[in-house]
């Protein structure tokens, strides 16, 4: 694991209210597994702006991996209501929605996804995991 530079840090302290700062600071830290800190600086960047998907997203996504699964949900709804396309972020309600038990919310925030992204793997593979839970064999297989 590499170690966080330095420099980041510098730049949050150098502008404390940028929420670019913070998340580039937060993407560093969530590729590097550091995830509660991860989590406060998308935390940040969501207190000076509102309404940014992609750390709306991000947030949900160390919440995940700390398996605070509806704090997380609560986040990739949001990241879908501030960009309507994210296909990320509905493939991440899925997964969530699918763990809970929820299948056949799974499956269509799964749809959503391949509407918006045919190609995202992620959501290909959780609907057919999702189906197959349905007993859905032959629509999983496609």
């Amino acid at each position: 694991m590499q170690a966080l530079d330095p420099t980041d840090r510098a730049i949050i302290a150098l502008l404390p209210d940028s929420d670019e700062a913070y998340y580039h600071l937060g993407s560093a830290l969530l590729l590097q597994s550091n995830l509660d800190e991860a989590a406060a600086a998308f935390r940040r960047v969501l207190q000076l702006t509102p309404n940014h998907a992609l750390a709306a997203f991000h947030l949900g996504k160390a919440l995940h991996l700390l398996n605070r699964m509806d704090e997380a949900l609560q986040y990739y709804k949001q990241a879908t209501q501030f960009s309507p396309d994210f296909a990320e972020a509905y493939s991440g309600i899925g997964m969530l929605l699918e763990y809970k038990g929820q299948i056949d919310a799974a499956v269509a925030n799964f749809r959503k996804a391949l509407q918006i992204k045919p190609t995202l793997l992620e959501a290909n593979i959780g609907l057919s995991v999702a189906l197959v839970h349905l007993g859905e064999f032959e629509e999983a297989k496609r």
